[in-house]
């Protein structure tokens, strides 16, 4: 027994139809393929930019404790110096006002100057002045002194007051918070910190960040 349709013209808009479907299907999935494909790659240069400013972070302040070891070599208490590359004489730091020493529960902005120096710009204390894209304006005044800034030209990144070279706004910001000294301010044998690197994606608050101590070997 043999079926035929009466009406042709009505299946072939059917099967018109099903295959409009079945191709706006597969447009929507590889559209979705394609645009996780692209926040994937976005998302793994931030993260290796932010990955990259952290060590940055650990190598200033390795930097900064070997200056401050050579500058007062002694006086190894003065290793714990916001500013080592300041003028002075090589003599005790306590002694010099404008030598500074970081605090403990301090948060900082690190600059690199454009005489290739490092030191920490004390920001405010940890909790009402720390890095917090997430609780605070994106471009409040406590906010903006971590952002980082870039001179395209030279590929230089730093703050914004480090010098008048520095045209291009990231959107990276940096702190770094001194969390404690032991066993005491006075007798300080090591200190811990935590390094905070933090981002915007899309409407998400991205953060990375690292805790790590650094020990005085010269007491």
């Amino acid at each position: 027994m043999r079926y035929s349709f009466k009406n042709k013209d009505g299946a072939i808009l059917v099967e018109a139809l099903i295959a409009i479907m079945v191709l706006a299907i597969a447009s929507i999935v590889t559209a979705n393929l394609i645009r996780s494909s692209v926040d994937g790659i976005t998302y793994a240069r931030n993260y290796m930019t932010a990955s990259g400013i952290l060590n940055e972070t650990v190598e200033a302040l390795t930097n900064m404790r070997n200056t401050s070891w050579l500058k007062y070599p002694s006086h190894p208490h003065c290793w714990s110096l916001a500013n080592p590359y300041h003028q002075g004489a090589p003599n005790n730091c306590d002694s010099q006002s404008h030598i500074i020493k970081l605090k403990a529960a301090h948060s900082y902005a690190l600059r690199y100057g454009a005489d290739g120096k490092w030191e920490a710009k004390e920001v405010d204390v940890v909790g009402s002045g720390s890095l917090d894209l997430l609780n605070k304006p994106l471009h409040s005044d406590t906010v903006n002194k971590y952002q980082l800034w870039e001179n395209t030209a030279t590929g230089y990144w730093g703050h914004k007051d480090d010098s008048g070279t520095l045209p291009t706004p990231t959107g990276y910001y940096r702190s770094l918070e001194v969390l404690a000294f032991y066993p005491s301010a006075q007798n300080q044998q090591y200190a811990t910190f935590k390094a905070k690197v933090q981002w915007k994606d899309g409407v998400k608050v991205m953060t990375l960040t690292e805790d790590f101590t650094f020990y005085n070997h010269l007491e």
